[in-house]
């Protein structure tokens, strides 16, 4: 599949991305609810995401905190508008859990803009989840555009 990036101009006259389709690396941080008083969580993360209109559907591919071993595949569907790009969590491909642990269903809210320091589109927000036992810890999102699909 080819995917031509593009340029629009928002309502402030700044470039905007037109098309958020593409493979963006990245993290997902969030507090650290096994040690409070530790670091927060950072778990890596490839998604590859196609937009369609103002309609995205994509993967996410997770790794475990504290390694490099993989966690999970998930399929997400969501919207992008202007310089909003919301998504949610559908359907998990697959995992390898660890004991005790489960999958928090993430809702994110995030946004994209140009970093010039990095030379390259940069999505960056917040999330809430929950999981079939209740709420699950909140946190953040960072990635980068690495390329296109």
């Amino acid at each position: 599949m080819f995917c031509l990036c593009s340029l629009a101009a928002n309502s402030q006259g700044a470039a905007a991305l037109a098309d958020i389709s593409g493979v963006w690396k990245g993290a997902f941080y969030q507090k650290n609810f096994l040690n409070p008083n530790d670091s927060d969580m950072v778990y890596k993360a490839v998604m590859t995401v196609e937009q369609h209109g103002d309609k995205v559907v994509g993967h996410c591919y997770i790794f475990w905190y504290n390694d490099e071993h993989y966690f999970s595949n998930w399929q997400l569907e969501g919207s992008f508008n202007g310089l909003n790009f919301t998504y949610a969590e559908k359907t998990m491909n697959d995992a390898v859990f660890k004991p005790g642990y489960t999958w928090c269903y993430k809702n994110v809210e995030s946004f994209v803009v140009f970093d010039p320091q990095q030379g390259r589109w940069m999505l960056s927000g917040s999330f809430n989840a929950k999981t079939t036992g209740g709420d699950c810890m909140p946190g953040k999102l960072v990635f980068f555009k690495e390329g296109d699909v």
